[in-house]
């Protein structure tokens, strides 16, 4: 409830229009002066609706022609993806889902990378995202059981941090992901103690993303969902119990 009490500066304040005020009747608001306020922000919200409206239909277009580029089988950035991927290692198997680590590492190679990125118009985004990639495929480079020495400790951190703040340059709004953490905060620590970060590999957990795609397709005729993933879950229990059980010996 207002007393009435105002600090000079809050008189100063409030007597600007534009500013919002805590009481008409302390600042003389008369009721036609505040339905002009009303109407004018009504006015003015509306205009704000209808522009972010036709802004989302815009974008809408842009969302439905890019992904219809992409994944149709003649989209003109496809064809050309396809050829530079093809002309440095990597192949159509991208879009079946089937892309290794050898692909991988063929296309973070600066040369296919530079050839990559020359195929789109050039944004300050794309840039970073350029340096951002070539920084990655170093140190994928260096994903290996040798032990680093001095100066492979130094190229490893300089290619750390130049691929993390490239990264949060390109995409200052997005929010880091688990692995992304991973790489940015404990993986030096890592490779400090133990002079390398390939002694430890999550491939076999990656590996089985094949193994899984492919027993989808094989029990995609059952067509009921539940079914199929009843049937995958199954076999891998299992695979598992029968590696657990295994006599090595």
């Amino acid at each position: 409830m207002c007393a009435g009490i105002w600090l000079p500066d809050d008189r100063i304040r409030f007597e600007d229009p534009n500013e919002p005020f805590l009481c008409l009747i302390c600042e003389n608001k008369t009721n036609l002066n505040v339905k002009e306020m009303l109407e004018k922000t009504i006015v003015e919200t509306d205009a704000y609706i209808t522009a972010l409206k036709e802004e989302i239909v815009e974008l809408e277009v842009q969302k439905s022609l890019f992904e219809q580029s992409v994944t149709s089988n003649s989209g003109v950035w496809r064809k050309k993806l396809e050829d530079c991927w093809k002309q440095h290692g990597g192949s159509m198997s991208t879009w079946t889902q089937k892309f290794n680590g050898n692909q991988t590492y063929a296309l973070l190679k600066p040369q296919a990378i530079d050839a990559m990125f020359d195929l789109f118009p050039s944004t300050p985004q794309l840039e970073h995202l350029r340096t951002a990639a070539k920084h990655l495929g170093i140190i994928m480079s260096m994903c290996k059981t040798e032990r680093f020495d001095a100066d492979d400790h130094a190229k490893f951190d300089a290619s750390l941090k130049g691929f993390c703040s490239e990264l949060i340059a390109a995409v200052p709004e997005d929010h880091p992901i688990v692995k992304f953490h991973m790489l940015d905060k404990h993986v030096p620590d890592f490779v400090k103690m133990f002079d390398s970060w390939a002694f430890v590999s999550e491939q076999g957990v990656e590996g089985i993303h094949a193994y899984v795609n492919a027993l989808f397709r094989h029990y995609a005729s059952a067509k009921n969902p539940e079914l199929i993933l009843r049937r995958v879950f199954t076999r891998i229990l299992l695979n598992n119990k029968m590696v657990d059980n295994y006599n090595f010996s």
